[in-house]
């Protein structure tokens, strides 16, 4: 009875976190160029799905451990096909349409290479968590190449064909 207690509340824990994961509302695009609003989105889901590195205990940073579970749960993926239901995507996906080829191509490509750097990179332990783990930096790149697919698939499929 107790194990099952204990899987029950671990259950609820994960549902309740991934209902935290979308809680928080989407970036602000006032004042913002598309590729902007297309870095805004990539940098807020990476904040929401990847534990930010403060220290190099397995509760301070994002481990290879939290990488393979990530992985595993298809976070990206999941992560992605969430922001696609929601009308802050079609209305980045509207303001990135207009641009012209070279710039959408750049756009794209820029967003896909967001990521927090690594503390190797850094030289140092950044306790501020403004660098990451090498696994939180593959993590990182992850949500950005899945978000920019989305944004990508959406923009090669007209307007009008896209529900």
């Amino acid at each position: 009875m107790r194990h099952a207690m204990c899987v029950l509340v671990a259950l609820i824990s994960l549902a309740c976190a991934g209902c935290d994961a979308f809680a928080d509302t989407w970036p602000d695009r006032q004042h913002r160029t598309p590729p902007q609003m297309l870095a805004d989105v990539v940098r807020w889901q990476q904040r929401v799905h990847v534990k930010q590195s403060t220290g190099q205990l397995a509760h301070e940073c994002f481990t290879n451990v939290d990488l393979k579970a990530f992985e595993a749960a298809d976070v990206p993926g999941e992560a992605a096909t969430r922001i696609e239901k929601a009308a802050d995507f079609r209305a980045v996906v509207s303001a990135l349409r207009p641009l012209p080829r070279a710039d959408l191509v750049a756009a794209l490509h820029a967003a896909r290479q967001i990521a927090r750097p690594t503390w190797r990179e850094m030289g140092y332990i950044d306790r501020q968590g403004r660098g990451q783990t090498e696994a939180g930096h593959t993590a990182d790149l992850l949500i950005g190449a899945a978000i920019v697919g989305a944004f990508a698939d959406a923009l090669e499929t007209p307007a009008n064909d896209r529900r």
